[in-house]
């Protein structure tokens, strides 16, 4: 890590099909020396060695994944220079504590930001993939409604704005947390 430098992540969490992988690829083309960090790498990977029969149709069940992503995550920030940002739908309370708090807990700043959109938009987002996304489609509804709570409260609307322009205002947000954080 540079020499004056605290790390930073930064969580954009959303629905699946909301734009988080776009606006992340975005923000990383504007923050300094920063990293793309998405743990549905450690999900696949996990789906590899742990056995079918401990699995459910969401590798987030897996308490390893929990677990790794959270040591991910707090290893790249505390040891390179710039912000590590993680595109990564995250709305189970508990998951939620575990590893986003977990990454708080090991004195990492994170900042959260919650892209949001209603139902409609995501869906329509999500059918004009190509792959075949029934099991996102299957979920839109309870991510909005999840993400509408306290705990996901900075909320960024992601309905009509590009990803550059979503990029520019969690950009935006990360320099007043870090501005907070400094004072």
């Amino acid at each position: 890590m540079a020499a004056g430098a605290e790390p930073l992540v930064v969580w954009i969490n959303g629905a699946f099909g909301v734009g988080k992988t776009a606006v992340a690829d975005e923000l990383v083309r504007l923050l300094p020396n920063a990293i793309l960090f998405d743990p549905e790498s450690l999900g696949a990977l996990l789906r590899e060695v742990v056995p079918t029969a401990e699995q459910t149709d969401d590798f987030q069940d897996i308490p390893a994944w929990r677990e790794l992503t959270r040591t991910a995550v707090t290893s790249l920030a505390r040891t390179r220079a710039g912000a590590v940002v993680v595109p990564m739908t995250l709305v189970d309370e508990g998951y939620f504590g575990e590893v986003v708090g977990g990454i708080r807990g090991d004195g990492v700043r994170l900042v959260h930001v919650s892209l949001v959109a209603p139902p409609d938009v995501v869906t329509a987002r999500l059918r004009a993939r190509s792959g075949n996304e029934q099991w996102a489609l299957e979920r839109v509804e309870c991510c909005v409604s999840a993400l509408a709570g306290e705990r996901f409260a900075e909320h960024v609307d992601a309905t009509g704005a590009s990803p550059r322009e979503l990029a520019l205002r969690v950009r935006a947000r990360v320099r007043v947390h870090v501005e907070v954080g400094a004072a």
